[in-house]
Parts: structure tokens; C-alpha cells; sequence
């Protein structure tokens, strides 16, 4: 699985904690992942060989896990968007406010992480980032090598839920 990847990457960049008080200490508190997700994660993680811990991350850092949010064509705890990605959402026998449901963001999340891997092979950072529209840092990353912060927070993160999941 790719969770052992998503491992050594971050020991090996030592990413640095995202806030002061990561500096501190991790502190789930902060980052606490409502229950009722828990198990979306697991199940559609394994289910497309995902580690729910990184999904878990970034449900964490594009929507702080409020079911509800948008960001103009992006919706629910998955941030999906809605006009890139209406072909999918349909093809799953959703529609566009089912994207509302944590559940069905998730599974819809999972099939485009699960393509991403098989366009950029086990490379989490290019990944992430793609499926974060970050298309200037994926260019930089590509030249430089260089890790943006989005992606190290994510990693870094993920790699806090494994711990905090004894995994």
C-alpha cells in the first residue's frame, strides 16, 4: 500500500509542523476527525489502496471537515470539483448535491486519487498537488524538486493520524 511511501517520504523530508502549536506538540484536538468519518475513510481507502490517513489530511486542510462548504466550483469535506469532475459524479449515479453527503464526497475523492496514482505513479507530492489544482507548484516541483507547503502540510499531517491511529 502506499501508506509505507507516505511514511518514508515524510521522515525523509522532516517536514516541519504547520502551526505553533505543532511546534509545540501535536495536539488531535486540533485536528480531530469527527467519527462519523472515520469509517468512510477506512473503507473507501482500502477499497481503492489509499491510505485514509492521507485522505483524512486532506479533507483536514480543504474543507476542515464541514460537510457543507464551497469554494466556487469545489464542494463538500473533499473539496470536489463539481464542473471538472460532473462526468464522474454522474457515472457513480450522483448527482451534484450528493456531493454534500461525506460519504459519496469521499468515494468520489477516492476515484480521483485512484486515477492520479495511475498517471503519476507512487509520487504522493505530484499527486497531491494535482489533486489540489496546484498547477504552478507541480511545475516547480517538477523543475526544482522543491516540496511546496501544501503538500508537506499534508503529509505531515497524515503522517500525525497514522501515529494517532497506531499504524
Amino acid at each position: 500500500m502506499r501508506k509505507a511511501f507516505l511514511l518514508l517520504n515524510a521522515a525523509i523530508l522532516m517536514i516541519k509542523p504547520i502551526s505553533l502549536q505543532a511546534k509545540k506538540g501535536f495536539c488531535y484536538e486540533d485536528y480531530k476527525i469527527p467519527d462519523e468519518y472515520i469509517s468512510y475513510f477506512e473503507e473507501y481507502g482500502v477499497r481503492a489502496n489509499i491510505c485514509p490517513e492521507l485522505l483524512e489530511s486532506i479533507a483536514f486542510y480543504e474543507s476542515r471537515f464541514i460537510k457543507d462548504v464551497s469554494n466556487e466550483n469545489c464542494v463538500g469535506i473533499m473539496q470536489i470539483d463539481i464542473k471538472v469532475h460532473s462526468d464522474r459524479i454522474k457515472s457513480f449515479g450522483y448527482e451534484v448535491d450528493d456531493m454534500y453527503d461525506p460519504e459519496k464526497n469521499i468515494e468520489i475523492a477516492c476515484d480521483i486519487l485512484s486515477d492520479l496514482y495511475e498517471e503519476y505513479g507512487d509520487n504522493n507530492y505530484l499527486v497531491i498537488l494535482h489533486y489540489g489544482g496546484r498547477k504552478k507548484e507541480i511545475l516547480n516541483y517538477k523543475k526544482t524538486g522543491q516540496i511546496s507547503e501544501y503538500a508537506s502540510k499534508i503529509l505531515w499531517l497524515s503522517e500525525k493520524y497514522e501515529r494517532f491511529h497506531n499504524k
